[in-house]
This record gives C-alpha cells, structure tokens and sequence, in this order.
C-alpha cells in the first residue's frame, strides 16, 4: 500500500503550503500530511508537531491518522480523551492531542495513499466549513501527488530511455568498426564485402532505432533529430 515520489520531490513546497492554509482555515495549532509507505506513514509536511519533522516515520498503530488508513473513512474527534483507546495511542500522548480531524487521500484507483489531518491541544467541535475545507485540501493534496507520482515516472522512462540509447549508439560504433575494418583492407574478398554491408545494414537499423528512441524521449540539450 502506498505511493511513489522521487528523493528530488516536485512537489514539497505545494504540499507545505496545502498544510499551512489547512492549520490556518481550521485554525489549528497542528496539522500535518502523511504519505503511506507499507506499514508507517512518513511526514511529508507538518505544523507544530516537534520534534516530528519531514521524513520521519511514524507507526500506523500509534497515531490517529492510522485509523483513516485502515478505515478508508475521515476520523472525526472532538474529545480524544472520551475514547480510551485511541487516547492511549504514542502520538497522542506525546503531543497532548485533545481534538483531532483527519481525511484520506486516495490515488485514481480509489487507494489511501496519505492522510491530511488538523489537531488540537483541547477538546473542540470542528465546524462544518472546517470540515468541508480539510476534504476539499485532501482532495488538492491527492491531485498533487498524482502530479508528482507522474513526474517522477517520467523522468524515470526519460533515464532508461537514455541509458538505451547509449547502448545504441555503442552497438553503431562496433559494426562500423567492423565495417571500416574490411573496407579499408588490402582487397578485401567478396564475402568480407558481403559481411561489411551486413554491418552497414546493423548500422542503419540501429540508427533507426536510436532516432526513434531520441524523439519519444529527446536528451537535455540535443534538439528533435528529424
């Protein structure tokens, strides 16, 4: 279960910012956005949540945000302390949460993939338009991780794509050594003219390739080779 984002994340400042404006039109001294990764959730941006930073990882089972993942369904508290278990869990107790409103993120397959969640230091009644601005922020955070998930796909096919034509290229360089190798010879034979232009037809064929390869996928700094 989870999702994937590149170690150069595209999309950390939209996501702090998401955060900054949930805390704010929840008027919330907590909030924070967690990514699932298997059986943890990492903070992929947070508000007075000390010392949990960026890129920590906290345990499904000791946070409330767990609950949403496991559940699917928005987590809506107004007095954690009224539930015995969920009061008793690790990131409750260390940062004192009182009050607590948490949604799932789900990718286009309909998966939680992160929650986006605003508490409180004491036992509040989260207002409607409080809770209609977290799910339309969950919503936005679903669309920027999508935006990041497919940038980070592509410029994974943008390596592999380069990496092939390298290989391409270095199958081009041997069938012309090849090929120059006899044509250069002292009177070559007729069957290693016949092999020297099998060669020149590896040539072409890889060069076809490679220019096909370079339009899907054109090198930074090289312009469309037609």
């Amino acid at each position: 279960m989870g999702t994937e984002l590149g170690t150069r994340d595209p999309t950390r400042q939209p996501i702090n910012r998401l955060v900054q404006a949930v805390a704010d039109t929840t008027d919330s001294p907590m909030a924070m956005a967690y990514l699932v990764v298997g059986s943890a959730l990492r903070v992929i941006a947070c508000r007075g949540l000390d010392p949990i930073a960026v890129g920590d990882q906290l345990s499904l089972d000791g946070s409330l945000s767990g609950v949403v993942v496991h559940t699917g369904l928005p987590l809506i508290i107004n007095d954690v302390g009224a539930d015995v278990g969920l009061a008793g869990r690790d990131l409750v107790r260390s940062h004192d949460l009182k009050a607590y409103a948490g949604f799932p993120v789900r990718d286009e397959g309909g998966a939680v993939i992160a929650v986006l969640a605003v508490a409180a230091h004491q036992p509040r009644h989260w207002t409607v338009r409080q809770l209609r601005c977290l799910d339309d922020d969950a919503q936005m955070l679903a669309d920027v991780l999508s935006c990041g998930v497919r940038q980070t796909r592509a410029r994974a096919g943008a390596a592999s794509a380069t990496r092939d034509l390298v290989d391409l290229l270095a199958v081009i360089g041997s069938y012309a050594e090849l090929a120059l190798g006899v044509l250069n010879g002292p009177a070559p034979s007729r069957s290693e003219i016949s092999a020297a232009r099998d060669d020149l037809e590896q040539i072409i064929r890889a060069a076809e390739q490679a220019a096909r390869l370079a339009r899907r996928h054109p090198p930074a700094g090289l312009t469309d080779p037609r």
